[in-house]
């Protein structure tokens, strides 16, 4: 296996005009020089598939497609055990993290519609954006809560009667990512 690992993302399938037949689609990998197997390549290839630069307070973060591949399961199983099943509508109010990478592709592989919500909406456009869309649950990132943005998310929700999930990305908790509700915490370790 090379290190210049690339890949082409295909999502295709029915959509009805409601968003709710995508539990259809299907999402495919193709990988050229491997003879398009790239879902084997994925799960397996210790190459990198994320890289994370260093902050001032974390290390660069370097996760390997079987380590992605193996946390996005493990997420789906936690998504199905809040109640998101295929054709659930699920809005995602995440920042261009690691959470949003795993749970978007978590929810694609449920087989839910996600909507990616921009986290600095204010609370009345927040709340008519989920009155559209009807979601099962909004997710939010609980460890970069944002005291004016992640607030008018969970405000906007609340109006609306949908209930938050938060997803955690904790490096010190043994690389896992936690996906809970204010009631119910559940703890998802990548390794």
């Amino acid at each position: 296996m090379d290190g210049n690992l690339a890949a082409y993302v295909f999502c295709r399938g029915p959509y009805s005009s409601d968003h709710r037949e995508s539990s259809q689609a299907r999402l495919e990998f193709f990988c050229p020089g491997h003879n398009g197997k790239a879902s084997a390549v994925f799960k397996t290839s210790q190459d990198p598939a994320l890289i994370i630069p260093a902050t001032n307070t974390e290390k660069t973060l370097h996760l390997s497609y079987r380590a992605l591949h193996n946390v996005v399961v493990k997420a789906q199983i936690r998504l199905a055990a809040l109640g998101i099943a295929p054709g659930s509508t699920v809005a995602l109010a995440i920042r261009n993290r690691i959470e949003f990478v795993i749970i978007f592709l978590a929810l694609i592989r449920q087989g839910a519609t996600t909507s990616p919500l921009n986290p600095d909406c204010s609370v009345r456009e927040s709340s008519e954006i989920l009155g559209y869309m009807t979601p099962t649950y909004t997710i939010v990132a609980a460890n970069h809560y944002s005291a004016t943005s992640d607030k008018n998310i969970i405000e906007g929700s609340e109006l609306q009667s949908v209930p938050v999930a938060q997803a955690r990305w904790d490096r010190t908790i043994c690389e896992s990512l936690l996906l809970y509700t204010r009631v119910h915490p559940i703890s998802l370790s990548i390794f």
